[in-house]
């Protein structure tokens, strides 16, 4: 990765927040890298790494369109594939609980 950041200690003194400015240059620097979406030689959209949304979760996901697309709860519950996936449990023996 281009811009892996390495925090370095910051001394107190008259220029320490020229410094703390720096770092944070760099942290933008690295987080704009880890996340870009500009195509990079072999690296267009792709992450190397993990993404630890903590307990965050994902807002704003749009309807999937492609089938590897994040899939909402509302999409299954209110999407034509609903009544199939209740078909393919109930044949492989899955008792579902009635609602």
């Amino acid at each position: 990765m281009a811009n892996e950041y390495e925090p370095r200690i910051i001394e107190a003194g008259v220029y320490s927040a020229e410094a703390i400015n720096e770092e944070f240059q760099k942290i933008k620097a690295a987080l704009d890298d880890l996340l870009s979406r500009i195509p990079e030689e072999g690296r267009a959209n792709a992450m190397f790494t993990h993404l630890d949304m903590g307990e965050f979760r994902v807002l704003n996901l749009p309807e999937p369109t492609e089938p590897t697309d994040v899939v909402r709860v509302i999409d299954i519950l209110e999407g034509p594939i609903f009544e199939k996936i209740i078909e393919a449990l109930i044949a492989r023996g899955y008792q579902l609980p009635d609602v």
